[in-house]
């Protein structure tokens, strides 16, 4: 296939080329192809719409698809763009000379190009090289230690670097990558009949297995924060588990670290990889001491390229590291503090980073407290405005089925706002607590945000009828004062008593003094 490349596509060094198909052996063959031929692949959902796709193949100059038959007509109307389905092409690859083909390719080469969303709305190509790839190969089996009788699951899409760390930490020690194809009810049949010993998927992805029904022995949490309740339930007959973390700007991951079932702490992250040198810096670059929050910066060989035709938005992202003269780091945007024993705790992302009554909250810092709690196995805080002029706090938390019924209960919710209490400012303690089985996922597998459920405008009188034990007025002074409490609120007099506290039913200065 690579002769293929070279010879009638004039495939070459740093040249790109996309993939699109659903996970396959065909496809990861031709993975292996184009790096062969000295290229780089560019995944391509075949499930993303028209207009992404001919936006991602101009950005990147693409002027080879390699497809399946199922998806080549998704490209045919793209202009100046040569498709080659492999499935179909079997015997015309056979044709070509076998012997060993040599390029030119070095370390500093394009190995893949990922394309992440941006800020902007304008997607985001990440040039990542064939360095970056070994180094992150080299740190991450130093910790997780894989073997040649390992049988690795192959679940992530192309277009998620868990990818990466799927296809390369197997192949690098001639260990099986199975190809999963299967999802939902046949999962647990699938890891089980195929013998799967390691398995890399996000929090949410697991949440909706049984730990109980699959026999893996190493489990490795990545792409979202993890809770102490998944942990706890996945830890038992004797499986390792761990916690990768890692931009797709530093090559897939940077961090990894062993998660125990009495570590009091889900929030560590690891240390760096081995040559990986990260940072946690304040506002003015200067370093945090141990327990306060900062920004990730990550240094060494994993750093990427930038992005591709992004120069602008490559810079800003990508700086000179003043404390490695001649070396670059990433920004990574996540919210972070060094531990005592030297791992990293990651909170959550600065741009989650919302401003209520004027003061600066971290949503990752309300999500960590609640995740403490007892059967909260995600959860996601939000700030919205459901109703215009009216922005309140959100916490969206996914329970087992046997907690729904209790975590939507008058106890339930009281208990999830007593420790919010406990350990949060007034102004960071969410207004509301919704119950969800499960959360809504993006393609990548994590929380899909946008998806989550509004609440209900009859939402307000349930959290004040479920706030307090109601205490009726003992003055016309404080039945003035209750009836003004529900008219700003914009609920019923009655679910408003005198023990009430205007904050924890959503009201805020702001709304006050509107009144």
């Amino acid at each position: 296939m690579a002769r293929c490349l070279q010879e009638c596509y004039g495939v070459t060094t740093n040249t790109i080329v996309g993939l699109s198909s659903e996970r396959s052996g065909a496809v990861l063959i031709a993975l292996l192809g184009v790096l062969k031929a000295g290229g780089a692949y560019l995944p391509l959902d075949p499930k993303y719409p028209d207009d992404r796709l001919s936006l991602l193949v101009q950005d990147a100059k693409v002027r080879l698809v390699l497809s399946t038959s199922d998806y080549e007509h998704r490209f045919l109307q793209l202009a100046g763009l040569s498709v080659l389905t492999v499935d179909a092409h079997v015997s015309c690859f056979a044709s070509f000379d076998s012997r060993s083909l040599r390029t030119s390719c070095s370390p500093s080469d394009l190995a893949y190009v990922l394309y992440t969303s941006g800020s902007t709305g304008v997607p985001k190509g990440v040039m990542v090289p064939h360095l970056g790839v070994c180094h992150f190969v080299s740190g991450f089996q130093q910790i997780v230690g894989l073997v040649a009788s390992d049988r690795y699951i192959h679940v992530s899409s192309l277009t998620f670097d868990a990818s990466v760390m799927e296809m390369w930490s197997t192949w690098s020690i001639g260990a099986a990558l199975i190809v999963c194809d299967i999802f939902a009810d046949n999962l647990s049949i699938f890891f089980n009949s195929y013998r799967i010993s390691m398995v890399l998927a996000t929090p949410s992805f697991f949440s909706v297995l049984k730990p109980a029904d699959v026999q893996t022995a190493k489990v490795c949490f990545g792409g979202e924060r993890v809770s102490l309740a998944l942990i706890r339930a996945w830890a038992r007959d004797g499986r390792t588990l761990y916690n990768a973390y890692g931009p797709t700007e530093c090559s897939a991951v940077s961090n990894v670290t062993v998660c125990s079932v009495d570590m009091s702490d889900a929030s560590s992250i690891g240390p760096p990889l081995r040559f990986v040198r990260e940072y946690v810096l304040d506002e003015y670059m200067r370093p945090v001491p141990i327990g306060i929050l900062g920004e990730l910066y990550i240094g060494g060989p994993q750093v990427s390229h930038g992005y591709l035709n992004q120069a602008d938005k490559t810079a800003a992202s990508f700086i000179a590291n003043p404390f490695q003269p001649g070396e670059r780091m990433y920004k990574t945007g996540d919210l972070c503090r060094w531990l005592p024993d030297g791992s990293i705790g990651y909170i959550g992302r600065a741009d989650f980073q919302v401003k209520i009554s004027g003061q600066r909250v971290e949503l990752g810092e309300i999500e960590f407290k609640l995740a403490e709690v007892k059967g909260i196995q995600r959860c996601c805080v939000l700030l919205r405005e459901d109703t215009p002029g009216q922005k309140v706090l959100v916490a969206y938390v996914q329970v087992g089925e046997q907690d729904l019924s209790y975590v939507k209960s008058a106890e339930g919710q009281a208990e999830l706002r007593n420790h919010a209490r406990q350990y949060l400012p007034r102004h960071m303690v969410p207004t509301f607590y919704l119950a969800l089985a499960s959360f809504p996922l993006s393609t990548s597998g994590k929380i899909n945000r946008a998806l989550l459920p509004p609440v209900a405008t009859t939402s307000l009188d349930d959290v004040a009828s479920v706030s307090d034990e109601k205490q009726a007025p003992r003055s016309p002074a404080e039945d003035a004062i209750r009836s003004v409490m529900a008219t700003v609120l914009n609920v019923a007099v009655s679910s408003v008593g005198v023990t009430d506290n205007f904050y924890s039913l959503g009201g805020n200065s702001l709304s006050a003094i509107a009144y």
